[in-house]
């Protein structure tokens, strides 16, 4: 990820795809399904549930993925706690 974005001039430092998947977790984390969340994370747990769970619908992962789609895309930069950049 590194390479790709330097090659597209947005290399920045803290701009890693550990940061991209923090962020993933934390947002997601908001749309109050876990499991979905974990799911799309590849996190696995060793818990009965998660042992007696078949599948997870593609309903309940594609919920949590616009729930973050919407927070990446609808809310300005500083509410996401970014800063912009200043010339």
């Amino acid at each position: 990820m590194g390479q790709l974005l330097g090659k597209l001039g947005l290399a920045r430092r803290g701009h890693t795809f550990y940061a991209l998947r923090h962020t993933f977790e934390t947002i997601g984390g908001e749309s109050r399904d876990q499991v979905a969340v974990d799911a799309i994370m590849g996190h696995s747990r060793d818990d009965m549930a998660s042992v007696y769970r078949e599948r997870i619908g593609d309903d309940r992962l594609r919920a949590v993925a616009e729930h973050v789609r919407h927070w990446l895309l609808e809310k300005p930069l500083e509410q996401k706690g970014c800063r912009r950049k200043k010339d």
